[in-house]
């Protein structure tokens, strides 16, 4: 029986597609083997949980590409798991990503003893492994069976994983995106509205229009009507201070709802997670368009830089 056999038979559901529940931060992550940093770069386990798919765990295997090597999630008391979405392989670029090893088999044990296997695709887009019930745990131990071969190196890598409890995000999730303009997709990704509620810093929406971005919009379709009461909101270009710094951010949002009706909100010029109150509206869209843009320092002489981007945005419920 073929791996995805016994997952079919386990409940198990490996696929994409928006987050269920809440995500849970480990108090530790340890592997048995880290590929040594080198010329100032870590590739150190904390980086599967940093919320940046462009910091990487590397295994360290010596003699080979890594398979035999665990990954411990300490969760520091026994939680309800839904499951947990990965960023497999390298995704601090297309190139690296097909240049480094990725993962194909996974063995998943609970501190109960009890194991569960996966196998996750060969794309360069996350995944989820949902569990058809969840798994009452205190740790997950991920140790990997088999690999898809890079290109060019024999080590595996993981940017990212995100461990989901069952309780909700409190957020209505987005279906789908559409937007004024958007930046084309260049080495380092695309810049897509998607990109705002993956969970990842390192990812944006940038719109893509000359000049500011002032007057730019992108809209949110939730397939049904919702309640929304706020936003969770990450300003600018969130994949450091430095390039938060380059680029433009937004000042002033203007909110446009499904039944007719608009709100104005200020956000603060920080790159720090904020909340923006609203008057609580039942809408089953929401058209947010820029209504004032602050350039970043770089943007009045390099037009590279003269665009406005959203690193995450969440419609809390």
């Amino acid at each position: 029986m073929s791996i995805r056999a016994v997952m079919l038979a386990l409940g198990l559901v490996v696929g994409s597609g928006a987050a269920n529940g809440a995500q849970i931060t480990p108090v530790s992550v340890e592997s048995s083997s880290t590929l040594p940093g080198s010329g100032g770069v870590t590739y150190g386990e904390n980086h599967l949980t940093d919320g940046k798919r462009s910091n990487v765990w590397v295994e360290g295997d010596t003699n080979g590409s890594g398979v035999g090597t665990t990954l411990m999630f300490d969760l520091g008391q026994s939680q309800a798991v839904s499951g947990f979405r990965i960023w497999n392989g390298n995704w601090y670029s297309h190139d690296f990503w097909t240049r480094h090893n990725r993962i194909r088999d996974l063995e998943i044990v609970f501190s109960d003893g009890s194991r569960e296997n996966v196998q996750l695709t060969d794309s360069m887009s996350s995944e989820f492994v949902r569990f058809d019930t969840p798994k009452q745990t205190s740790s997950m131990r991920l140790r990997i069976l088999s690999v898809y071969n890079g290109s060019t190196f024999d080590d595996t890598v993981i940017s990212e994983i995100q461990l989901e409890d069952t309780s909700g995000t409190g957020e209505v999730m987005p279906l789908s995106a559409t937007d004024s303009s958007h930046l084309p997709e260049d080495g380092d990704g695309t810049y897509v509205g998607e990109n705002m509620w993956d969970g990842l810093l390192d990812t944006m929406w940038c719109e893509g229009a000359e000049g500011d971005g002032s007057g730019e919009w992108f809209e949110v379709d939730f397939g049904r009507s919702q309640q929304v009461s706020g936003l969770r909101f990450v300003n600018g270009n969130a994949y450091s201070l430095v390039w938060w710094m380059k680029s433009n951010r937004v000042t002033e949002l203007t909110l446009s709802f499904s039944d007719g009706s608009s709100q104005v909100v200020s956000v603060r010029n920080s790159v720090r997670e904020q909340t923006v109150a609203i008057d609580p509206v039942t809408t089953s869209s929401v058209r947010v368009s820029l209504s004032e843009v602050r350039q970043g320092n770089m943007a009045a002489d390099n037009p590279d830089y003269d665009c406005a981007c959203v690193s995450e945005i969440g419609f809390v419920n």
